[in-house]
């Protein structure tokens, strides 16, 4: 890794234009703070950034592996920067220097311009919000969110105009190439300076050119951050989706092509990576899972990483999901994942059928992100995952919804966790597991398939919902949800449950539905039930309403 002084060397300066607010920007303060972040006095040692810290002339920012940071100046410009970023600003000049990494700038309309500026070309944008990347002698990456912004190669005179949606990305040095179209809505929903951060204010405006581009005649295609095709690989400090531009007509007299070089395999641990050879994912019965970490389906092989707990590559949620959310802290996330795993990110997930599964020379507990929806193929079958300990289904921001043409069994712990606001995790599956069956949605869950299990916790950020599976529990039944709680004894009383806790928390209404066998009360070793109106219900009316005050 270079040091701090050799990135100096490569500074990147970002000149905001003088204007009547130029003099608001002589400050910013620290407002989120995400993993390894620190100030860097002048001529003091650095310490950790923490929010609300105050950013002065001659004070840089570093971000660490992994890591990001929003500053807000008191224009409300905003500047949050990507993982291994040095960021400072001169005094009185509306300059930040960038040395090195990946920046996003919001600048409000009519509050003055921004120059962006490398060693290699400038940019000129007024009030609009743009990502920015730079590693020197490797690449350069301007992308407009929304405004307009000129970019001009350093003493030649070439210009070139990047209007909203387009991206420009070259090699220092070279000419200026052609801007290409970015999916918006794909970088929105991916970007890694865009999620888990508050309000930009030009939400609304970026959401304008994402719908331009879905009612345009030809909506752009996709493709990998890194293919494209203007510049070299780099570093991924956001995931940017772009589609290509033309292909450059072939020479007259083409020379042969060179014999390929082969693709080393990529480091076990690091950074995770997301998957991108096909969107959705579909684990099927021909895919093949090595917890080494690969996995292969259709005879496409691509690379996952080992997670090695929370000591090495720190919380959970943070290495899975790039931060950790109130709701990841509420529910006790990182407490349930604090241990050495398998990790695979996807895109999109399906799961369609049950895949080989080898833990030769790697680990027995293995993790499927998925960035958005997680969802079950039309005949999946028993899924067993076999020779596995631990499984974690997870969405970054998305539902999960698993219908009834796949089961689980054979596994002893199986957790899923819908992550992100309005994501909901529906349970058509009949689940059976040895140990542990944990469920976790942000939104609500429902339970609509045969569960046995000997602990069964749930944790919603929204509703818990009677469905219509029958559920078993031969030690525990913990059930809570932020908002109400609908407990159907009927559902709960099926098999031989007895000497087991339950334990009911609803943050709102507690509704316990008591038509039906009642044993589930009655053989239980201990029952705990709070919320804030508790009511006990029959096929009639409310037969009793407590409400504890």
């Amino acid at each position: 890794m270079k040091s701090f002084h050799h990135l100096l060397a490569f500074v990147l300066p970002l000149s905001l234009a003088a204007s009547s607010g130029a003099e608001q920007l002589k400050e910013a303060r620290v407002t989120q703070v995400i993993r390894d972040v620190k100030l860097l006095p002048g001529q003091t040692e650095p310490r950790p950034a923490a929010v609300n810290d105050a950013v002065r002339p001659g004070t840089a920012v570093r971000t660490g592996e992994e890591s990001r940071t929003e500053l807000t100046f008191a224009d409300l410009t905003i500047a949050r920067l990507g993982a291994n970023t040095i960021f400072s600003f001169d005094q009185g000049t509306r300059t930040i220097d960038l040395g090195g990494g990946a920046v996003l700038v919001r600048v409000p309309k009519n509050s003055g311009g921004a120059k962006v500026m490398t060693a290699a070309v400038t940019a000129a944008i007024t009030g609009t919000t743009m990502l920015a990347e730079y590693h020197a002698n490797k690449v350069y990456k301007f992308v407009m969110l929304e405004g307009t912004a000129r970019i001009c190669r350093v003493g030649s005179g070439e210009c070139v105009d990047l209007g909203p949606g387009q991206m420009l990305a070259g090699i220092p040095g070279r000419p200026l190439g052609k801007p290409v179209t970015i999916d918006l809505k794909a970088l929105v929903k991916s970007s890694q300076l865009l999620e888990d951060f508050g309000p930009l204010g030009s939400e609304d405006l970026i959401q304008q050119e994402i719908q331009a581009q879905e009612n345009a005649a030809s909506p752009p295609q996709p493709i990998a951050y890194n293919q494209n095709p203007t510049a070299q690989n780099a570093a991924v400090d956001q995931r940017i989706a772009a589609a290509p531009s033309p292909s450059p007509s072939p020479s007259p007299n083409p020379s042969p092509s060179p014999n390929p070089t082969p693709v080393p395999t990529p480091s076990k641990f690091g950074t995770l990576p997301v998957i991108t050879s096909s969107n959705p994912y579909i684990i099927n019965g021909t895919t093949v899972i090595q917890t080494d970490p690969t996995i292969t389906t259709n005879g496409v092989t691509d690379f996952g990483k080992i997670y090695r707990g929370p000591s090495t590559d720190g919380p959970a949620s943070s290495y899975f999901f790039g931060s950790t959310s109130g709701f990841d802290t509420a529910s006790g996330f990182d407490a349930r994942i604090h241990s050495s795993g398998t990790v695979f990110k996807f895109l999109g997930l399906i799961v369609a059928g049950n895949p080989a599964v080898s833990t030769v020379g790697g680990e027995n507990a293995l993790a499927l992100i998925s960035v958005g929806d997680i969802t079950s193929g039309a005949s999946g079958g028993a899924l067993a995952f076999a020779g596995l300990q631990k499984l974690l289904f997870a969405t970054q921001n998305g539902s999960i919804n698993l219908g009834s043409a796949i089961s689980f069994a054979g596994l002893r712990d199986l957790n899923f966790y819908a992550r992100g606001a309005g994501s909901n995790l529906t349970l058509g599956s009949a689940i059976s597991t040895s140990e542990n069956l944990h469920l976790y949605s942000q939104g609500t869950v429902v339970l609509n398939g045969a569960i046995s299990t000997r602990n069964f916790t749930s944790y919603s950020g929204g509703d818990f919902l009677a469905g219509s599976g029958a559920i078993q529990a031969s030690s525990s039944i913990n059930i809570h949800s932020d908002n109400n709680v609908a407990f159907n004894v009927s559902q709960f009383a099926a098999g031989p449950n007895t000497g087991f806790t339950l334990a009911l928390d609803a943050g709102n209404m507690m509704n316990i539905n008591v038509d039906g066998d009642q044993s589930v009360f009655a053989n239980a070793s201990s029952i705990s039930v709070s919320g804030m109106t508790i009511n006990l219900l029959s096929s009639g009316p409310t037969i009793i309403m407590f409400n504890p005050g």
